[in-house]
């Protein structure tokens, strides 16, 4: 492979400085999901049953087939922005939790 200049490649390629790994907004992933909701419009689906009996922490490990959770985990955008957490959200997150912010 050659290596070529920002203007050499210019010549032969449209060249944008948008970032590759942009972050989305809520708005944007709502969009993004309510899209691929209507791509089958048949599909229904199904809530995490039970999910206000457990604590919070347990919550992320729930799952269930045609869930909205499983809608989005599907489309590799919107799974891989759910896999973005600041380092102050993983803390908020963890302090939710009543088994893990009483061993700390």
């Amino acid at each position: 492979m050659k290596h070529q200049s920002r203007d050499e490649l210019s010549n032969v390629a449209h060249i944008t400085a948008e970032p590759q790994n942009a972050v989305m907004d809520r708005r944007q992933r709502l969009e993004r999901w309510l899209k691929l909701l209507e791509c089958d419009p048949r599909r229904t689906l199904t809530a995490l049953a039970g999910t206000e009996y457990h604590p919070w922490c347990d919550r992320d490990l729930m799952r269930s087939d045609n869930s909205p959770f499983s809608v989005a985990f599907e489309d590799p955008v919107l799974r891989e922005e759910g896999c973005r957490m600041t380092p102050m959200a993983r803390r908020s997150a963890s302090s939710n939790c009543p088994i893990t912010s009483s061993t700390k």
